[in-house]
């Protein structure tokens, strides 16, 4: 008997002796077991024909072995055992290959939580490349969760926490991963990359877009900013403050504005402003390279500069935010000046003001800052992505 290949999965087994068999001494065993129906007997019982109840696995070597006695009591000797081949696809010998592996080779300005995404060539066995995966640097980040896509060749991993800032990590498949076959990886896939990094500046304010500017006067005849105030002066004029940065300082790769923070130091209150005047509100505004100087009285120029139109609608400043100094959150409008830098000419401006006029009565009610109790008197803290 010899060993047949590519034989149908539907195929009956026939096997034919040499004279009639005692056919309840015939055993028939197949090696992967397969369960056979009624042995149905022909010619005179020399001929054994056995179908399998279910179709026979594609492309699997089974091994036939045959026991029994003819009706003389006589064993069965000779050849007593052979194999044959079923049909199927040749058998996958093929080694998976990493089609995609991100973040990327020596990335940078990776995200905190970035995820990990390997791409596979073909389907892979989940639990080895699960197991073959690991981030060998920072330590501590390899007890996060595994995703499969449906087809099971794109793993992605999330991390069980954020990396630190600026970290330089490492993490590697080795080549225990294998697909659904049974093929290794051939060679392991290592990969390093950088986390974002983060860094802060402080800007002093810019005195040519900084200051105050009262109205109906508008007086304004030089660019100093050291001793301002904000409200009525009691003399009818109503104080606005502006203050302004240039951001020419921020590194131009930046790729977020995490926080800005505006910081203003408040000297001294007279009256009760935020009792006769309202709200102090914050505003960013735009009132290009310089806020524009009188000599002679009011000009279009200051007039507009006073008035201008806020870039985005106004938040309260609460009378107990006013300290020394006032902290007040200017992140959102700081990420848009950056985004549109170019055209502002890397600036972020803002004014502080309250919402009701003068009243009148010849009474100061303002804040004031002195330049000679708190230098400072305004900074800009960034901080800020790099890659």
């Amino acid at each position: 008997m010899g060993s047949a290949t590519e034989v149908p999965r539907n195929a009956q087994l026939v096997l034919t002796f040499s004279e009639p068999m005692d056919i309840d001494s015939v055993d028939v065993g197949l090696q992967p077991s397969v369960t056979l129906g009624a042995p149905v007997w022909s010619q005179q019982d020399t001929v054994l024909t056995l179908q399998p109840v279910a179709e026979l696995a594609e492309n699997v070597a089974y091994a036939v072995s045959v026991d029994g006695e003819d009706v003389a009591g006589n064993s069965l000797t000779g050849t007593r055992s052979f194999s044959f081949t079923t049909t199927g696809p040749a058998p996958d010998t093929t080694a998976p290959t990493v089609l995609v592996a991100s973040p990327s080779q020596t990335s940078t300005g990776n995200a905190r939580n970035t995820l990990f995404e390997i791409v596979f060539s073909e389907p892979m066995n989940k639990a080895s490349v699960q197991a073959a995966f690991s981030i060998t640097a920072p330590s501590g980040f390899n007890g996060g969760g595994f995703s499969w896509n449906e087809a099971g060749t794109v793993m992605t991993y999330v991390l069980p926490a954020s990396f630190a800032f600026g970290a330089d990590v490492s993490w590697q498949v080795s080549t225990s991963a294998k697909d659904a076959a049974g093929n290794a990886l051939t060679e392991a896939l290592t990969r390093v990359f950088r986390i974002v990094r983060q860094g802060t500046t402080t800007l002093r304010f810019n005195p040519e877009t900084s200051g105050g500017v009262g109205a109906p006067g508008y007086l304004r005849n030089n660019h100093l900013y050291n001793l301002v105030s904000l409200g009525d002066d009691g003399a009818d004029n109503i104080y606005r403050l502006f203050i302004g940065f240039k951001l020419d300082s921020l590194p131009e790769e930046l790729t977020q504005v995490s926080q800005a923070t505006l910081r203003w130091w408040v000297t001294t209150q007279l009256g009760n402003p935020f009792e006769k005047h309202g709200r102090l509100l914050l505003e960013p505004v735009d009132v290009g390279d310089e806020i524009a100087l009188t000599s002679d009285g009011p000009t279009p120029e200051i007039i507009a500069d006073y008035d201008a139109e806020p870039l985005a609608p106004g938040v309260g400043v609460l009378a107990s935010s006013v300290a020394s100094p006032g902290s007040l959150d200017v992140t959102s409008w700081v990420a848009q000046d950056w985004s549109n830098r170019i055209v502002r000419n890397k600036r972020t401006q803002y004014r502080l003001r309250f919402e009701q006029a003068v009243t009148n009565d010849s009474i100061a009610d303002v804040l004031r800052s002195d330049a000679e109790v708190h230098p400072t008197l305004a900074e800009l803290q960034v901080v800020y992505e790099y890659p």
